[in-house]
This record gives structure tokens, C-alpha cells and sequence, in this order.
């Protein structure tokens, strides 16, 4: 009985893990979303070497060398260009 109590607990707390990373939503307000080349050009103003975006969830996921030459891989909003999440 033990067993079981301790395999569901780790099935639910797996579970969570996943449900967290597909949370991620922005809203779609296209009237002032940015644009792949706007997002980018931002990032870059910043110092960052922009390699790839992915629209994910009606988010930008952008992956990128930081300024600092560390990988990053962030959400960000497509309207305000505010990093939702940083899996940096």
C-alpha cells in the first residue's frame, strides 16, 4: 500500500512539472503586437545574439546568447516584449 501511496504522489507531482510549462499563454491583441523583426531587433538593442523565435501559445519564444554569452531560452509578449518566463 505504501508503494502505491508513493507512486501516485510522484505521478502528481510529474504531472504538475509538465502542466506548468503549457500555462504559458499572452493574449492575442494583434492590433499591437510586435512583430518577429521587432522582437528581435529589441533583443539585439539589448546585446543579445537573437538565433531563433517561435510563436508558442500566442507567445514569442525566442532562443538567444544573452549579453553575458549565456544560452537563453524565454517567453516573451508579443504586445509589450516583457519576459513572461526565462529558462536561462
Amino acid at each position: 500500500m505504501k508503494w502505491l501511496v508513493t507512486v501516485l504522489s510522484s505521478l502528481v507531482i510529474t504531472q504538475s512539472a509538465y502542466a506548468s510549462e503549457n500555462d504559458i499563454r499572452c493574449a492575442s491583441d494583434s492590433g499591437s503586437r510586435q512583430t518577429e523583426m521587432e522582437v528581435k531587433q529589441h533583443f539585439e538593442q539589448l546585446g543579445w545574439e537573437v538565433r531563433r523565435i517561435k510563436n508558442e501559445h500566442g507567445c514569442y519564444e525566442i532562443y538567444a546568447i544573452d549579453n553575458k554569452g549565456n544560452r537563453r531560452e524565454a517567453y516573451v509578449d508579443p504586445n509589450t516584449l516583457e519576459i513572461i518566463r526565462d529558462d536561462d
